[in-house]
Formats: structure tokens, C-alpha cells, sequence
């Protein structure tokens, strides 16, 4: 099966990505009351889609292209309940001999999730290879107050999550990129989880707290194509928790919280609370400019 995402699809003015061996299963489901019961059924949606490749049409200078494409939905009703197809799997068909089972672990909540390996260049200027995954879904985090106040015994709040993830990904910002003309920063081997939480569950009227997280990795940054000055870096890490406007800020110690980083990776979030709002970035760095001025050890930067 082939399949468009975008606008304007079929003409010639088409924006989006065309999907190409496409394969999916969707569930549709309806609780089913007495006859005599005024309630009112509560329905649930869950979806599976795989693809086996996906290119970006319609931006002269920009190409993605995307394989082992994996779409996982798994929606709740109006309560904010889902199934727990974990515990009670459903088979769908999907052609003459075939079927594909959708089995989401209700314990994830509500679930929307999309991974896959892309390759991008956008003008020829930013080239990225590596694997990404995209999930929104609930849950429960931890959260420590701003070690500057008063502590308080560490809560517990509901929240709607958005988690951005990479693994294995390599990186050229500059000109000339795979060529031997590159000008340009490399960065190879970045692991990467974006967390974006905001406070679920509350009245009306009332303003939910946000959260933001990033927690990164790379193997090797290095300056390319610029003659007589060498400039690199390696097991860089870089860890940004963010706090709300209270102050308070997510303890990742005492909950971890692992996001999807690709159709099979992961990584885990270990931020400690207790070290209240972060900005972080340490490594090793090497800097050579015109064989005069040599550089080398451990750095760290934090705020």
C-alpha cells in the first residue's frame, strides 16, 4: 500500500511525505451497555502503521528521506482511560493470510508515538543521518522544589508528556557538506531525549505548571575545512532540566523516565532534583590554532 501525509496530495503542488509499503492495523471499539442503562458508552481508537519508506516532496532544496517507518496510537475515552491491550491483545487482518496484533501496554496511558531511521539535507547546508522517535502519552513524574526554598517532601503529579528522541545520529552544519570543500561543524554520535511535560488533571481555571528537560550525548564534535585551526571534542554531555514557575523542577533520581530514542532505542533520564534548575555541558577538548596556540583537557560549563 502507498499513502500521502500532507497538503495538496495529488497535484502537482503536493507538501508532505509519500509513504511506500504500507502496512496497518486500527481498532475501533465501543463499551457495550445494558439496554436499560442511561450512560452514555465510553469509546477507545488504537493504531498500528508501519512503512517501509518515506521521502518529503515539495521544498525544492530540502530532501528527507525515512525507512522503517513505525506509528503506534493508542487513544482514550472521555474519562482519559485507555484498554490495556497488553493484558488482552487484539489480532487484526491486514490481507489474505496476514494480520497484525496491536497490544499496547495500558500502563503507557494514552499513547502517540512515531519512530523511524531519516536522512535530511536542507539546502545543502544542515545534512543529518540517525534515528528519531516523536511520542505523546501520560503519565506520573516526580518533582523536587527549588533547593534556594524551603524543601518539602517530593510530590508526585499527572502530566501530559512530549518526548523527542535521538540515537546513533551523525551531523554537518556548514557548507559543502560530504564533499571535500566541507566548511563546517561534525557532530557524530549524538544521543539525544527532549522531554516536554505540562501538569494534567486540574479544575478549571486553573494554570497548569510545565516542565522541560533535555538530556544529550556526543561521541565527537569536531571544526572541519578551515585551515591551521583544529578544534574538537569528545564525550561531550549535556544535561538542562529546566523548572517551572513555582520553581519546582522534575527529579528524574527519584522517578526515571526512559524515552524513545528510534523504532528500537532508548534513553533514560537520571537528572537529580535536588540539584534544583540545570544548565550543563562538560566533555574533553582539544584546540590547536596555527601550531601557536594548544589546548587540551576536561572542561565543564554550568549555570
Amino acid at each position: 500500500m502507498q499513502a500521502f501525509a500532507g497538503i495538496n496530495g495529488g497535484t502537482a503542488d503536493a507538501v508532505g511525505l509519500q509513504l511506500q509499503d504500507v502496512s496497518f492495523a486500527l481498532a475501533m471499539m465501543r463499551e457495550h451497555l445494558d439496554t436499560a442503562s442511561a450512560a452514555t458508552a465510553r469509546s477507545w481508537t488504537a493504531l498500528h502503521a508501519q512503512a517501509g519508506s518515506a521521502s518529503f516532496d515539495g521544498v525544492d532544496g530540502l530532501t528527507i528521506e525515512v525507512s522503517s517507518v513505525d506509528v503506534q496510537v493508542n487513544q482514550a475515552d472521555v474519562n482519559g482511560q485507555v484498554v490495556d491491550l497488553a493484558a488482552t491483545p487484539i489480532d487484526v487482518a491486514t490481507g489474505p493470510g496476514r494480520s497484525e496484533t496491536l497490544d499496547f501496554a495500558g500502563a503507557d496511558g494514552a499513547l502517540l508515538r512515531a519512530s523511524g531511521a531519516f536522512e535530511i539535507d536542507a539546502f545543502g547546508f544542515f545534512q543529518a543521518s540517525g534515528n528519531l522517535a516523536l511520542e505523546k502519552r501520560s503519565s506520573a513524574l516526580a518533582i523536587a522544589d527549588n533547593p534556594a526554598t524551603p524543601a518539602d517532601e517530593a510530590a508526585t503529579v499527572n502530566v501530559d508528556l512530549l518526548t523527542l528522541g535521538g540515537s546513533g545520529l551523525n551531523a554537518f552544519v556548514g557548507v559543502g557538506g560530504g564533499t571535500d570543500a566541507a566548511m563546517g561543524l561534525a557532530v557524530g554520535g549524538v544521543d539525544f531525549a527532549l522531554v516536554m511535560a505540562s501538569e494534567a488533571g486540574l479544575g478549571v481555571g486553573v494554570t497548569p505548571r510545565s516542565w522541560s528537560s533535555l538530556q544529550a550525548t556526543a561521541q565527537s564534535v569536531a571544526l572541519v575545512g578551515i585551515e591551521g585551526v583544529t578544534i574538537s571534542a569528545d564525550t561531550l554531555s549535556v544535561q538542562v532540566n529546566n523548572a517551572a514557575t513555582d520553581g519546582t523542577v522534575i527529579d528524574y533520581a527519584t522517578q526515571g523516565l526512559t524515552v524513545p530514542t528510534g523504532p528500537s532505542d532508548t534513553l533514560a533520564l537520571d537528572m537529580d532534583g535536588s540539584e534544583g534548575a540545570l544548565l550543563r555541558a562538560s566533555g574533553h577538548l582539544t584546540l590547536d590554532v596555527l601550531g601557536f596556540v594548544q589546548a587540551d583537557g576536561d572542561f565543564a560549563i554550568e549555570k
